[in-house]
């Protein structure tokens, strides 16, 4: 270890540390202690940014629960690193202090991505605007969320704000910057989708995915008709899936981003909903009905411009299909997994899947690889009076393909809340030859080939299966050449 770093904001919070009070306060602690037990500190938590060209490199740290700011570093010299910027705000409860463009930042939950964009010179940072402490501390939330309600885009070299979009617009498209919505009143803790939709050799995004805690997803268009400049960058309500909700702010939550998957003639875009940071919430009165979605951007272009939002406005806590999406049934098979009763055959504007259990809420990232996307759930079970009971609920993990909304699912064992799948390629050794083979952790328990001691895992690697006939046919032809 060659250095570490510990923000002057989180000075004060040592001492607790090191002298273990005042003790942590939980639910069931006892009153009269003294001095008084406090809630539990906060560090840095969040998610990293990292952007490296060449021998240069910086690093974005976000808090989480941890405060609303971000710092970047230069760690160039991975022996010397260095001070860059700190954005944000020094106060959770109201906006006295904060830097210039700054006052929408919640918790920074979103990671700070770095990107290429057309219209700006150095690279830049692309997250959602972060979480309200409002989102977390009250199951369902007491209030409308008061920050965190937008996407930034800032330069990564200084963090000067390039672009945001937030609440108090009229409708729900909108150009320009501040680009305000009329509908952008959700806190967007989730990571930012960046897509290159044009495949642009330089590696440059033209197209970001958005969703926040009340169901909705956005699209923002980066070179859109009129350019690709800032004053140029559109959005646009791709969706609305938060269903009724007996008031504005209890609805299905998006604190995971979409996965993406681009084919000729539609982009697929797969999100699932869950409230992760209420997960043994078992009131069923108020228990949300989580989905897993796959809906359609059939303005495969780099200009939404026309689209009409896909809406879920069916009850939240009830099991009634849109008119606008298919509904792909499930049910538990002899085996206790979850199974597909029927399949999508490509008609309305894509299909969602109910999540099987009462209770039962996405818990990670969905990831697509092979023709199947993976996500995991978990089922909170009642509590127990035995203090030595696993009160860590049932944790399932889903493969559902993405076209045909075929699905299969299975437990995990242990219970808990799942990290998400992670998928890529890796080369191996084969004859002696490098080959390029694909992977993923945290697959599908439930699936007919699942053995192994890893199987169970939601640790567990393995190859994904590839829905391609290993057979292929010979194919032949010829050219006849006619010499004049």
């Amino acid at each position: 270890e060659l250095w570490a770093f510990v923000p002057q904001e989180f000075f004060s919070k040592l001492q607790r540390l090191y002298s273990e009070s005042p003790q942590l306060k939980l639910a069931n602690t006892p009153t009269g202690i003294t001095p008084t037990p406090k809630p539990k500190d906060y560090y840095f938590d969040g998610a990293t940014g990292v952007y490296q060209n060449g021998s240069t490199a910086y690093i974005f740290l976000s808090a989480r629960r941890g405060g609303r700011l971000i710092y970047a570093l230069d760690v160039s010299d991975p022996a010397t690193p260095k001070f860059m910027w700190k954005k944000g705000c020094p106060n959770l409860g109201n906006n006295t202090g904060c830097d210039a463009g700054y006052s929408e930042l919640g918790e920074t939950w979103s990671q700070p991505k770095v990107a290429l964009v057309k219209g700006w010179t150095n690279p830049v940072l692309i997250f959602g605007a972060g979480n309200d402490p409002n989102e977390e501390d009250n199951d369902p939330p007491s209030a409308a969320d008061a920050m965190g309600r937008g996407i930034f885009i800032v330069d990564a070299t200084d963090g000067s704000v390039v672009w945001q979009a937030g609440p108090g617009g009229g409708s729900n498209t909108c150009q320009g910057t501040p680009c305000k919505l009329l509908d952008m009143t959700f806190a967007m803790s989730a990571d930012i989708t960046l897509v290159n939709r044009s495949f642009d050799s330089g590696g440059n995004i033209d197209r970001l995915y958005a969703a926040d805690t009340g169901g909705n997803i956005w699209r923002v268009d980066l070179q859109p008709t009129g350019g690709n400049a800032p004053a140029n960058w559109q959005v646009t309500k791709f969706a609305a899936l938060g269903g009724t909700g007996s008031t504005a702010f209890q609805k299905r939550k998006f604190l995971y981003p979409p996965d993406v998957v681009l084919t000729n003639n539609f982009d697929a875009i797969m999100a699932a909903t869950g409230d992760r940071e209420h997960p043994l919430f078992t009131n069923n009165s108020l228990t949300i009905v989580n989905r897993f979605y796959m809906i359609k951007d059939t303005k495969v272009g780099l200009d939404a411009s026309g689209w009409t939002t896909v809406a879920d406005s069916t009850s939240n806590t009830a099991d009634a299909a849109p008119a606008s999406l298919f509904h792909v049934t499930t049910q538990y098979n002899s085996n206790g997994s979850v199974v597909s009763t029927n399949t999508y055959a490509g008609s309305l504007s894509g299909f969602y899947i109910t999540l099987a259990a009462a209770g039962e809420k996405t818990v990670n990232a969905p990831a697509t690889i092979g023709g199947s996307t993976y996500f995991a759930t978990n089922q909170p079970t009642d509590p127990s009076t035995l203090s030595c009971t696993n009160n860590l609920g049932t944790a399932r993990g889903y493969q559902i393909n993405f076209v045909t909304g075929s699905t299969s699912a299975g437990e995990y064992d242990g219970g808990g809340l799942p990290p998400s799948p992670v998928t890529g390629l890796v080369t191996v050794q084969v004859n002696g030859q490098p080959t390029l083979v694909p992977f993923l952790l945290g697959g599908n328990p439930g699936a007919a080939s699942c053995s192994g001691p890893d199987c169970k895992s939601s640790l567990g690697g393995g190859k994904p299966p590839i829905p391609i006939s290993p057979i292929r046919s010979r194919v032949y032809w010829y050219i006849e050449k006619h010499d004049n």
